[in-house]
């Protein structure tokens, strides 16, 4: 096995890191939302079903643009973003029946932006399949990516409001800001690379979408505007929490219970908090060191360095950080499914996929 390779260098821990990372939370492998309980598989059944409802429905030709296009979907998937859109409609008594396919709108768009994303960082795996441009080729991929934000909208047409279709352009050009703004980065400048600085980039790529999807779901009610707001603040913290949690996982994680890729961000040069950390930990000739080796496609050293340095345990206690102030957020609110949203934040620093 060439140096370099993902399941050569995936990172492993003692038991008392291990313990760490996942609280009280047994360390075994998990592939489903057990942990949230039923009350939010329930849920999410209600929304596989929509989506399974719409895919079925909703063909076209050429055959092969929509194989694209639902391959990724029907493979499952957290449905985070559409949770979080149900959820926040339930928390202020809105239409649940007319949030659902605006749920499978959400989920459509998130699908698209992980065609996206595989394709620029040219990974294999996703949902534990192969990516979709790999197994349909790119072209391919970004027409079914294009197919599915254009079904995405229609949905919005027929469901939404001008209102809500504007916050969805908006957050998709944050998403599309962050991106590139990671794209662009050089490796080299991961060694100035600040925590603040990615935390901005995480607020495009991440927390947007989550603000996006409570804002959403809170529309469809009569949501007062401390109720909004507290719903963000929960929100931003959470997709904090979330994308740390999977920088984390990009180090940590097998392949075959998290359905991705790991080591995508070293291989990508993009920014990870554990790899800021871990740098902030050496001095500067180790930096450079590491830098250097990173560009050749050698990993060896730095994950050697993430594991000396402790950058691991810091990070994951900066995602479990986020999601306690997610947590508080809510707190003193009169939602009836509070509790489904404390499951959710605390799970987002637990998962294993």
């Amino acid at each position: 096995m060439k140096e370099g390779s993902t399941d050569e260098h995936r990172l492993s821990f003692t038991n008392s890191e291990k313990q760490s990372i996942s609280e009280d939370v047994q360390y075994s492998e998990r592939t489903s939302f057990l942990p949230l309980g039923l009350a939010i598989r329930n849920r999410l059944n209600l929304i596989d079903n929509e989506v399974a409802k719409f895919t079925s429905k909703n063909t076209g030709t050429p055959a092969a643009l929509y194989d694209a296009a639902y391959y990724l979907v029907r493979a499952g998937g957290k449905r985070l973003r559409s949770l979080l859109t149900y959820l926040a409609c339930e928390a202020v008594n809105g239409n649940l029946q007319r949030i659902l396919p605006i749920t499978v709108a959400a989920e459509l768009l998130q699908t698209a932006s992980l065609i996206h994303d595989d394709i620029i960082d040219n990974t294999e795996i996703r949902r534990g399949v192969t990516t979709v441009h790999k197994k349909f080729g790119e072209k391919m991929a970004i027409l079914a990516s294009d197919l599915l934000i254009s079904q995405a909208f229609e949905i919005m047409g027929k469901w939404g409001t001008p209102e809500l279709i504007e916050q969805i352009g908006r957050t998709g050009i944050a998403m599309c800001e962050g991106e590139a703004q990671d794209s662009v980065m050089n490796i080299n400048e991961l060694l100035s690379f600040s925590e603040e600085e990615y935390l901005e980039v995480a607020e495009r790529k991440t927390a947007s979408f989550m603000i996006e999807a409570v804002n959403i779901g809170s529309a469809m009610g009569k949501s007062s505007k401390k109720e909004v707001a507290c719903l963000i603040e929960y929100a931003e913290n959470l997709g904090y929490a979330f994308q740390i949690r999977d920088d984390v996982l990009d180090f940590t994680s097998d392949p075959r219970v998290s359905g991705k890729s790991v080591l995508t961000d070293l291989q990508a040069g993009s920014s990870n908090l554990v790899l800021i950390y871990a740098l902030e930990a050496c001095e500067s000739e180790v930096k450079e060191e590491c830098v250097d080796e990173i560009t050749m496609g050698n990993y060896s050293l730095v994950l050697e360095l993430i594991e000396d340095s402790g950058a691991i345990a810091r990070a994951t206690e900066k995602a479990k950080e986020y999601a306690r102030a997610s947590k508080a957020a809510i707190e003193d609110m009169n939602f009836p499914n509070k509790e489904l949203f404390a499951d959710l934040a605390d799970f987002a620093v637990r998962r294993k996929f």
